[in-house]
């Protein structure tokens, strides 16, 4: 069926909100798409439907809804539905089956409304009408269509061109579809125009089960007499490049193939179809320009064997035109492409253009990204003009700094498009029909004359997915950061999710998908793109379960797949479920699922889960001398799959599954532990050995305190660089388990990291700033041979930027609970424009913190400005509003590689200016903004060659505020947590009413509506506030709390305590080994033990006053040689 817009064909009902109360139904959705794209096409027999109520007031959500629909086919479609669900009793509004067993009829034209009840049992109006259209639902339909090829003869792209016809145009003509395929990728016209704009259409199936195709309204290109014209390039059906590593029909042996049927629909007493052209051998083909296309090495378009108006009515064929032939094709059903297509977004001008010797042009787009380039230029006909694509300049120790471009990690792939002119005075516009490249830069040989920065453009591609808007903090590396996750994501969003962008491969690697599905799900619409992932899933998977490492299953890969990378199949599944609250995706899949756990199940040897099967492990982790065994990877992915089962199967009703996958899971996690725990620690003393046990939750109650303590002093080392020292998977699970701990400002240490390994170090090293994420940790300098500078596998860092630093986080899979947390980290001051959007509706929320202490933080800047990521020229300080003051203090200022992070800063006796705190000092003290330039022009360089960073913590004149906007949608109830700051005589207000303070909490007799509830939880010191939906503005205040300073001299017990009637209810810093400075000017030394203040924080928190021991026995392992340790803790007290 084919869903269309928002105009609808009648109009019942009307729309009306002037007394209040629920509002009509809007984004109508069929089976996960829009009614605003671009003609969404369903072919399912049981369409399913969603849509948003919204409401005037603060409400609870829906308890009802009636769904009509109706038939084009009926005469008396103005009055009776031929569906009306009648009232349903149900809160769900997302993926709703209506009638399960009426038939849907081919070609006919639905419309459907909804209405809604809300928690009054008041009715709101009908939504306006939306339409969805059947497409061919029946195979037996393209019997009549048979697959054509051009013959031998014919070389190249072939042209193809069907034979005239007419098409009566009466008053009773009422739709015109053409519904088409062509294999590898093909571009239709009528009457000379192009239909539809995609690139690279259809998208790509393990064509021996499944072969796309698409529909094209048509009705505005018809006229009298009508031709229609098609070029159909080789795209992935190139079996050299391309081998299908199962199943291919055997008689399947031509590549460039082509079908099509061309429907038109008549009203008259009943709706009536006519085929009024297919494809047939009536059809002729010759050869076009397109002369050769490749995925991988590009194009050659020669403009001289162009045949003007070949695609028009009247044109005369010559002998080289051939008959077509008819041909098997693959054996693949016929499948209406589900998935959003490949579109242009608009073209990107060069940055910069350098000339070489030998008139050789080097452009600069500023941009890494996947696409192509529109070439304008005038010339003499035969003059050939060669593009060669490439993302990186040539550099040390790649080769000599001289400007020419590097093409040794494209491994095989040409990246070459050819153009060879056709002599035209007028000018010649070209962009490649059938390949793309990933490419930032391009070599241009062979243009005639002066090349101008408007003769040559990138033309980014990716599936047209609606983007959510990004989260934009305080933290300059954050933002830059998710700009780049985003672009790595696009880059990789062709039909399917691609490893990489560039090199000789382009394929569905599924552990980079499974890996980055929870950011993309986040960050983008992807219901449409992982419902149709998960159904290639199916289609490659075996009789007895396995899954590849690759889908489709195609040039490399393994069957079975390594664990970690098929762990894919449940994770997106449960993406589904998770983001979305697709239920039906979970039943689709369910039974594979199962399928697929059993054959998991068999990759384990007698001996246990110590010697499972594996074969990749920790991916890409940067040479670590011991790395962790790949069983340990394989075994983490099947438990955390399973959990995930555990879950959907009780969503489902599958309680008797769920109590035996239950029973499974608590089994495989003893077994974990005893499989590789030694004793001390897991395998070997490194990140990922820690942050895979603790996500799962694996290790018993007496050890889990070690073993926290052991990974927080690994992360927060001595040697100061909170790097992110693991693979692919360990670099997901690392700032997650982080969180988890409490310790989310140990997170952003590592998120904000510019040495090597890090995030940081891709986006500002001095060699080649990276505009998309690398393969490689260390891809600046590593060899070629599997070096990608466009890959998405290390973008998981995007979720736990969304979810936990932005605090935005859905706790039920309907995502009708949220939990938004607040300022988690005194790195951050502010976010503005969080935003979570699902089937359930969306949530946004921004809050900002004034006054009390800051940390801003911003690299070296460099030049010039990416057209993604924006020149930091300089560091800007402030202390939020006028509420917050002027700047009293620094705390602390390094330009270099200071160690730690906020409220825990040091120096770094190698890479530091230490006259900092004093050059800003005199700056901004006293001033309410500050600017504070980054450049090593500014700053002696006190560390030439490293990547720096100005960091500066800084306190206001007035204490910690905070104001909060939310808003959410109808059906959600949301978990506000709000610090306090250890602040004094807090008070709390929504929309200016008093909801909370220290003194009269239990006062307050009425909440204002919408507000449900309040919880003080005094150990994280944080006021919970439960509400509904609506829009909401929360501020809080209070007065400052007097700092308390202690330290414990090493090896020594001491009880440190609260002034009388107060509770300690915050630790702003915590040191144990040698802190340097005094109190309020605390900062950590060489010799520090990253445990120390979740361990302060532990005992301390909520208490009047605690014992705590300055030995390691208390702190956990961490290296240091020093002699003279000490703890040192500042902390806030205040009454509760």
């Amino acid at each position: 069926m084919i869903c269309f817009g928002l105009t609808a064909f009648i109009f019942l009902f009307a729309v009306s909100a002037c007394n209040g109360g629920p509002l009509p139904p809007i984004d109508l959705r069929c089976n996960n798409l829009a009614s605003t794209h671009d003609g969404p096409v369903l072919g399912v027999a049981v369409p399913t439907f969603s849509w948003l109520p919204r409401h005037t007031d603060r409400v609870g959500g829906q308890t009802a809804f009636q769904v009509l629909i109706y038939s084009s086919r009926e005469r008396d479609t103005f009055r009776r539905p031929v569906i009306d669900s009648g009232k349903v009793i149900s809160s769900n509004f997302r993926g709703v089956e209506v009638n399960s067993s009426y038939e849907y009829q081919n070609f006919v034209l639905y419309s459907w409304t909804v209405r809604w009840w809300d928690e009054n049992d008041v009715a709101s109006d009908y939504s306006p009408l939306s339409n969805m259209e059947a497409g061919i639902l029946n195979q037996t339909l393209w019997k009549s269509s048979p697959w054509i090829a051009a013959p031998d003869s014919v070389s190249g792209a072939p042209y193809l061109r069907s034979p005239e016809f007419s098409a009566t145009s009466n008053s009773t003509l009422r739709r015109a579809r053409v519904y088409v395929s062509g294999l590898g990728y093909f571009r239709l016209y009528l009457n000379g125009k192009r239909i539809g704009d995609e690139a690279l259409a259809p998208g790509w199936t393990k064509y021996s089960t499944r072969v796309f195709y698409v529909v094209y309204d048509v009705m505005q290109y018809l006229e009298a007499k009508n031709v229609l014209g098609a070029i159909v390039g080789i795209g992935r059906r190139n079996t050299t490049v391309f081998p299908p590593l199962d199943s291919v029909s055997p008689d399947d042996t031509v590549p460039r193939i082509f079908r099509l049927k061309l429907v038109l629909t008549y009203d008259s007493d009943v709706e009536s179809y006519d085929e009024i052209m297919v494809s047939s051998t009536d059809w002729r083909a010759a050869s076009s320009p397109v002369v050769s296309s490749s995925i991988y090495n590009g194009e050659v378009y020669d403009a001289r064997l162009e045949k003007a108006g070949w695609n028009e009515v009247g044109f005369k064929l010559d002998n080289s035109w051939k008959q077509v032939a008819i041909v098997s094709g693959p054996h693949g059903i016929m499948s209406l492409q589900l998935i959003p297509p490949i579109k242009q977004d608009p073209p990107n001008p060069p940055i910069d253009i350098q000339t070489l010797p030998g008139n050789i042009y080097v452009l600069d787009f500023g941009t890494n990204l996947a696409g192509y380039c529109r070439l304008t230029v005038k010339g003499d006909k035969g003059q050939v003009i060669v593009l060669k694509h490439a993302e990186v300049k040539l550099h040390p120790p790649y080769g000599p700094r001289n400007g020419s471009l590097y093409y040794a990690n494209l491994r095989s792939a040409e990246a070459t498009d050819t153009y060879i002119l056709r002599g035209d005075p007028q000018g010649e516009t070209y962009e490649p029909y059938f390949t793309y490249h990933g490419f930032r830069y391009v070599e241009v040989r062979g243009y005639p004359g002066k090349l101008e920065a408007g003769n040559l453009q990138q033309i980014p591609i990716h599936a047209d997915v609606d983007a959510v808007k990004t989260l934009n903090t305080s933290s300059l590396i954050m933002n830059d950061l998710q700009a780049v996750v985003k672009n790595s994501h696009l880059s990789n969003f062709l039909s399917i999710v691609t490893g990489c962008a560039q090199r000789d491969e382009r394929i569905g690697w599924m552990g980079d998908a499974g890996l980055s599905s929870d950011i993309m799900a986040l960050g983008f619409d992807m219901h449409a793109f992982f419902v149709n992932m998960l159904r290639n899933i199916r289609d490659d998977e075996g009789e007895d379960g396995s899954v590849p490492d690759v889908v489709p299953y195609y040039r490399y890969g393994h069957r079975p797949a390594d664990p970690s990378w098929s762990a894919a199949f449940p994770q997106v599944t449960f993406v589904l479920y998770k983001y979305y609250g697709d239920l039906r995706a979970v039943r689709d899949n369910y039974d594979a699922l199962k399928r697929y756990f059993k054959n998991i199940a068999s990759q384990i040897p007698s001996s246990g889960l110590a010697h499972m099967a594996g074969r990749y492990g920790d991916w890409c982790i940067l040479k670590p001398p011991n790395p962790v065994p790949t069983s340990f990877t394989s075994a983490f992915s099947y438990i955390e799959n399973l959990e995930q089962f555990v879950e959907m199967a009780r969503a489902i009703g599958e309680s008797a599954d769920a109590v035996t996958y239950a029973d499974m899971v608590a089994q495989l996690k003893q077994d974990y532990f005893k499989a590789f725990w030694n004793g001390t620690h897991y395998c070997t003393p490194q990140i990922t050995s820690y942050a895979l046990p603790l996500f799962l939750g694996v290790t018993p109650s007496n050890l889990q305190e070690n073993v926290e303590l052991d990974f927080l002093n690994l992360i927060d080392s001595s040697d100061g660089c909170s790097c992110p020292s693991a693979g692919i998977i360990g670099s997901k699970f690392l700032p997650l388990s982080l969180s988890r701990l409490g310790r989310t400002d140990a997170a952003l240490q590592v998120a904000e990291q510019l040495q090597v390994p890090s995030w940081g170090h891709m986006l500002y090293n001095t060699e080649e700033p990276a505009t998309a994420l690398w393969e490689l940790w260390n891809g600046d300098i590593e060899g070629s041979g599997m070096n990608s500078r466009n890959h998405h596998m290390f973008s998981s860092i995007g979720m736990w930027i969304r979810m936990e630093l932005g605090g935005l986080q859905p706790t039920s899979s309907s995502n009708s609970v949220f939990q938004i947390f607040v300022a988690r980290t005194t790195g951050l001051s502010y976010v503005d424009s969080a935003e979570h959007r699902t089937t359930s509706g969306r949530v946004a929320y921004g809050w900002r913190r004034s006054g009390g202490t800051h940390c801003r933080t911003v690299p070296e800047n460099r030049s010039p400005a990416s057209p993604i990521l924006p020149l930091h020229a300089d560091l800007q300080l402030d202390c939020g509003s006028d509420e917050g003051g002027v700047i009293q203090s620094i705390d602390f200022a390094d330009f270099g590689l200071p160690t730690g992070g906020c409220g825990s800063y040091g120096y770094r006796s190698s890479c530091s200016s230490q006259n900092a705190s004093e050059i800003i000092k005199k700056r901004c003290l006293g001033q309410k903004t500050c600017t504070v330039p980054s450049g090593v022009d500014f700053w002696d360089d006190p560390c030439n060659g490293s990547v720096k960073q100005l960091s500066v913590q800084y306190t206001c004149s007035k204490p910690d505020s905070i104001v909060a906007n939310i808003e959410t949608s109808v059906g959600m109830t949301s978990e506000l947590y709000l610090p306090l700051y250890g602040l004094q005589d807090v008070s709390v207000q929504e929309n200016q009413t008093l909801i909370w303070s220290v003194k009269s909490s239990q006062n307050i007799s009425a909440l204002p509506a919408g507000i449900s509830n309040i919880d003080y939880l005094l150990r994280e010191d944080t006021l919970k506030v439960t509400f509904l939906s609506g829009l909401y503005t929360f501020s809080l205040s209070g007065s400052a709390s007097e700092r308390q300073c202690y330290s414990v001299a090493g090896g020594e017990n001491e009880t440190i305590s609260c002034p009388e009637g107060t509770v300690f209810t915050r630790i702003v810093f915590a040191s144990f080994g040698n802190p340097e400075g005094s109190c309020g000017a605390w900062t950590r030394g060489e010799c520090h033990a990253g445990s120390s203040k979740m361990q302060v924080e532990r005992y301390c928190l909520g208490e009047g006053s605690c014992y705590v021991t300055a030995a390691k026995a208390m702190f956990g392992n961490f290296q240091c040689s020093s002699d003279s340790m000490l703890l040192a803790v500042e902390a806030f007290c205040g009454k509760r």
